[in-house]
């Protein structure tokens, strides 16, 4: 039985009920200090489930099954935006962007020194582009893959290349895979020596079918076609490993599966175009001058001359952090989410999920939904109905209907889309099952 745990320090009263089990190891941690947190009540040695309990005008709890979409804010997570707002100026924490990057880093295998921070992945995905762009000059290489019906803040980049440069540069989209076909192979098929880019997820946002971008970064290794990852539904809940996939940047917004709220993308850039890329906007705050002398406004560093300021970027991918000011409030909450996210391990959390959803598997493909069963996550599920069965329009109308009866699911691509995260329990699959059934197919089927 969960017990209730983690006194919220709130004035105004919270109706999240929190829950916490104990279970698994902690994540292995590149840099273990970063997980010492002073304003977190939970420890480092705790695997948390979160248990975001909200009843709203029913007897019947909320039936939270959207996590792709946006993961309910933990209260520690809360607290930690409540005490930022609430936190005078001159007690800012100098150090937060810094354990924001080495707990990203941890979740991914890298280093700190290669994290940027971002306000969004499409952000990240047009940086990318920007850059790219200037090696199209003499390159005969004029193709970017895709993959049919992608997240558009991955596509728009690439789209609006594509008409800057007066569609001398394509786009090369590899459909849905044939039955016996997965991305993985489709994506390794498509790639040559005509190749720029590749901008990929690991594993597509509509119904959680898998790329082996290791398998694939070896393939763009091997053809010199640099890989662009938008991972925003994979770190945190699957495993990833930029040493293992040698992206040239790998994006995540922080609002999903890092259990952040929303407002930032964590951005690894390979180390290889540190010195050789340009950040997307121009600002003080990405200036070796600024970050070796925080205090620099006054002081001969920072003096302007004849040509302006001091151009000298850091020496790291703080080089590309976009401008403004670190968000005071945003920055302590990230770090909350990232420090819950560490404490999954990412295959035990795959195979958990597994069980918890096969449930709900043998009822869609008893059903005639088309479901992947190779090669797919299972923290991200899309199940597709027949389209005379239930096109578009209808499959919105039903997710309307179970949110009237607090169930909470997404329409993504014809698929009926369901995300559950570890809180998840047999109870909510289950009755996802049961009220979809009767959604779909009548309560005469349902009660047969």
């Amino acid at each position: 039985e969960k017990s209730r745990s983690c006194e919220l320090m709130f004035d105004a009263p919270i109706s999240d009920a929190v829950y916490f089990e104990k279970q698994h190891t902690p994540h292995t941690m590149h840099d273990a200090d970063f997980l010492k947190d002073d304003d977190c009540s939970i420890s480092s040695d705790d695997y948390v489930k979160v248990r975001m309990q909200e009843t709203r005008d029913s007897n019947e709890p909320v039936c939270y099954l959207n996590y792709a979409s946006k993961s309910p804010l933990h209260p520690t997570v809360q607290e930690a935006g409540f005490k930022a707002i609430h936190r005078p100026p001159w007690k800012k924490k100098q150090s937060e962007d810094q354990e924001v990057r080495h707990l990203f880093a941890s979740l991914i295998g890298a280093q700190g020194k290669d994290i940027a921070i971002m306000p969004s992945t499409a952000f990240a995905i047009t940086f990318a582009a920007n850059n790219i762009k200037k090696m199209l000059k003499d390159n005969k290489r004029k193709k970017i893959v895709l993959l049919q019906d992608q997240m558009n803040s991955a596509v728009y980049p690439w789209q609006y290349l594509v008409d800057d440069c007066n569609n001398s540069v394509e786009l090369g989209i590899i459909p849905y895979p044939q039955k016996d076909e997965t991305w993985t192979s489709a994506v390794i098929d498509r790639i040559d020596d005509t190749i720029l880019v590749a901008c990929l997820p690991p594993l597509h946002w509509s119904d959680g079918t898998l790329l082996d971008l290791v398998k694939i970064g070896e393939a763009c290794s091997n053809h010199n076609v640099l890989l662009v990852v938008d991972a925003t539904q994979a770190v945190g809940i699957l495993p990833i490993d930029v040493s293992n996939i040698g992206p040239a940047v790998l994006a995540s917004s922080v609002h999903k599966f890092l259990l952040g709220p929303v407002g930032m993308s964590l951005v690894y850039i390979s180390p290889t175009l540190h010195d050789l890329w340009e950040p997307l906007d121009q600002h003080g705050r990405s200036r070796i001058v600024e970050i070796e002398h925080p205090s620099s406004w006054d002081s001969a560093q920072n003096n302007m001359g004849p040509n302006g300021y001091s151009e000298k970027f850091a020496r790291d991918a703080r080089k590309f952090d976009s401008g403004g000011k670190s968000n005071n409030v945003l920055m302590p909450m990230v770090r909350a989410g990232l420090k819950l996210a560490t404490q999954t391990d990412a295959r035990s959390a795959q195979s958990e999920l597994k069980d918890l959803c096969a449930p709900l598997l043998t009822w869609a493909t008893s059903k005639g939904f088309s479901v992947a069963t190779k090669s797919r996550s299972y923290h991200l599920i899309g199940i597709r109905p027949p389209s005379d069965l239930a096109p578009p329009e209808k499959m919105i109308e039903i997710c309307k209907r179970l949110e009237e009866e607090q169930i909470f699911i997404a329409v993504r691509c014809g698929a009926f889309r369901i995300s559950p995260y570890l809180d998840t329990t047999p109870f909510e699959i289950q009755r996802l099952i049961k009220v979809l059934d009767r959604e779909m197919f009548g309560e005469k089927n349902n009660n047969n």
